[in-house]
């Protein structure tokens, strides 16, 4: 029995050192038009539970096809930039976010989601995190602008939950060896 608790402390160690990102599997998706209407979630977030929201893609603003992407955007011909305030991004619960950029090359958001960071722009792949806790509802999302007639494309959201606290699978498995332990070595001297 000691053997196979140790395998198992040995091998969620070495699940922990491989691990690239703290994201688990994404459990739904949906796409935000830029026409200003609302769009939820087709399922509510258990309340208390910690989530994380990812968001893809840029639309454009206006007929001279500039563009926005969940925090940032760019006039045509110009660079991008935060504009301030909520116009142009993804509002969440109708809630203007500190979405988490990052300015990575690679655009798979998930292996790299450790050079995520407030206020950093994702140049090239406009891919941006938010950390959120459940309340039991559904998350609504919208693209706010001003005008929305000239307004064209649309962004992709996806939560995702984290994984499975491995830690805690690691306290777990050493608090059985121990216990274990102590029963047939009242000393703890032996491993």
């Amino acid at each position: 029995m000691r053997k196979i608790i140790v395998a198992c402390i040995v091998f969620t160690v070495a699940s922990l050192s491989s691990q690239a990102t703290p994201i688990g599997p994404a459990i739904g998706s949906v796409s935000v038009p830029s026409d200003g209407s609302s769009v939820s979630t087709p399922f509510p977030l258990d309340s208390g539970k910690q989530y994380w929201i990812l968001a893809q893609g840029v639309y454009y603003y206006d007929f001279d096809k500039s563009e926005a992407d969940a925090e940032w955007s760019a006039p045509a011909g110009q660079s991008w930039t935060d504009v301030g305030g909520d116009l142009y991004d993804l509002l969440v619960q109708d809630a203007d976010q500190s979405w988490l950029g990052s300015a990575a090359t690679n655009p798979n958001p998930v292996q790299y989601f450790s050079s995520y960071a407030s206020n950093v722009f994702s140049a090239g792949h406009h891919t941006y995190w938010l950390p959120w806790e459940g309340s039991g509802q559904k998350l609504t999302f919208r693209i706010y602008d001003g005008y929305y007639a000239d307004n064209s494309g649309s962004l992709t959201v996806s939560v995702y939950t984290p994984e499975p606290c491995c830690a805690l699978l690691l306290a777990v498995g050493s608090a059985m060896l121990l216990k274990r332990r102590s029963r047939r070595d009242p000393g703890g001297l032996l491993f």
